[in-house]
């Protein structure tokens, strides 16, 4: 099972727990009204049973809404985030189990309560109720999480706890006007039925299109506009001049079963094991805590990070030459270029660039970083040398246009941009590198480093691609 969903059960079942307790205590007040309310009517009136179990599980539900949101969690530093569907974007850009979760979640979390307080009282089977207690009820849990520092204020979460609560209130309605006593009307069916409908037909148009189209997405491209207005923009560089036609390649990535055969495999040639295995969205980890060996696979273009066991941290980084570095390499099967450039950068840490290196039909581009301490001893790699095939040329964008999308501030990394708010930005350097997307494609990008020399210096990305 998926680590992230093994977690989402591991705090149900926590809540439910005090969802439960809190139940019980309900339900020794039920039964202490039960006794007075029997005595007062001396058995001549009905004891409202149904109502009494709605308000119980809502008490529950309560219950388990607030443990989920603040309870359960640590205070840390005050944040907020204003920019509405940055939460959908993001999930958009990686487009993984994960990131969908944390976005649905959300709208599902109060789809209970659009269903339990229509239930419980009639006055609540009017819309705009509905529609404000969920939006209300969501505010309030933004601001206790805000002021106690239990979590961010999210205009996204406000939005989708009250999308959760709506939809919940139009399947109820719905059901009760097919099943109920009340006069049936197709208009008011329909009315009912158009906040889940809309909302179904927008998630399988997202699925299907993230499918149905060509290139996959960048895990880190811009989630949404940042504010630019009133900076000033400073070109200290000549962009590099490209070619508006170039190459995008085509990795081959893993799945969870070939990310296996991989790990299998690579323990098997190295004579280690791995007893523990990790799975998360697009990643599994391998490890041996007993030995030190620590495998991370990543599934989008089958790149990997290895920790060799059994290395002292106390040995200082030392630099070593290419000669040894190779022979530091040979052991794991890594097949470098002639061509490849070797460069040292310091703290032991040798980068291997190679730049389009031609292997029989296939094409070798990437990095590879190596870790390495005194007395030669290899302590780590990462490598993200992909082995590829030429897909097809493409169309992208000149300097000047992607000088142009900068400015507008469409770039990932407005986080630090709208935080420290420069009124003057020089860009340093601009030149177009080489990115995995999320179905494997090794496709353009410029990159942009920024800086206003004083409080911000940054390094952006934007899709190359018109």
């Amino acid at each position: 099972m998926h680590d992230f969903v093994e977690l989402i059960l591991r705090l149900l079942q926590e809540a439910s727990l005090l969802a439960v307790l809190a139940a019980v205590l309900c339900a020794v007040g039920i039964l202490s009204a039960y006794a007075i309310f029997r005595k007062v009517t001396k058995g001549e009136k009905k004891f409202p049973w149904g109502k009494v179990i709605l308000f119980v599980l809502l008490v529950g539900y309560v219950v388990v809404v607030l443990y989920a949101t603040i309870l359960r969690l640590h205070s840390g530093a005050r944040d907020m985030n204003l920019h509405l569907f940055r939460g959908w974007r993001e999930a958009w850009n990686g487009f993984t189990t994960q990131l969908w979760l944390n976005v649905l979640l959300n709208v599902a979390m109060f789809v209970p309560l659009g269903i339990l307080l229509p239930l419980l009282t009639k006055n609540y089977r009017r819309w705009y109720l509905v529609l404000a207690e969920g939006f209300g009820t969501s505010l309030v849990i933004e601001i206790i999480q805000y002021i106690t520092a239990r979590g961010l204020f999210d205009v996204d979460d406000l939005f989708n706890n009250t999308l959760g609560a709506m939809i919940g209130y139009g399947v109820l309605m719905v059901c009760l006007s097919l099943f109920g006593k009340e006069k049936k009307s197709v208009s008011r069916i329909l009315g009912y039925a158009a906040v889940p409908a809309v909302f179904a037909v927008a998630m399988v148009g997202i699925f299907a299109g993230y499918h149905l189209k060509e290139y996959g997405n960048f895990r880190d491209a811009a989630s949404f506009t940042a504010n630019t207005s009133g900076v000033t923009w400073e070109l200290a560089c000549t962009p590099e001049q490209t070619d508006t036609t170039v190459a995008v390649y085509k990795t081959e990535p893993l799945t969870k079963k070939t990310g296996d055969a991989f790990g299998a495999e690579f323990a098997e040639k190295l004579g280690i094991t791995f007893p523990e295995a990790y799975y998360y969205d697009g990643l599994t980890i391998f490890a041996n805590h007993s030995t030190g060996d620590f495998l991370h696979v990543y599934y989008h273009d089958g790149s990997y990070e290895y920790s060799v066991g059994g290395v002292d941290s106390q040995i200082p980084y030392s630099e070593t030459d290419e000669n040894t570095l190779r022979r530091l390499l040979e052991p794991y099967g890594l097949t470098i270029p002639e061509s490849a450039a070797f460069t040292y950068e310091g703290d032991g840490r040798h980068t291997i660039t190679v730049k389009e290196a031609e292997m029989g039909d296939s094409i070798i581009s990437g990095t590879l970083t190596c870790y390495v301490r005194e007395g030669d001893l290899l302590d780590r790699f990462e490598d993200h040398l992909l082995t590829m095939t030429r897909y097809k040329d493409i169309e992208i964008l000149t300097p000047e246009e992607a000088y142009s999308e900068l400015c507008k501030g469409k770039f990932a990394g407005g986080d630090s941009f709208e935080y420290y708010a420069p009124e003057k930005v020089t860009v340093l350097s601009c030149e177009v590198q080489y990115m995995t997307d999320t179905k494997g494609f090794y496709r353009p990008v410029y990159i942009f480093e920024l800086t206003d020399y004083e409080k911000y210096d940054s390094v952006v990305m934007i899709d190359a691609m018109k």
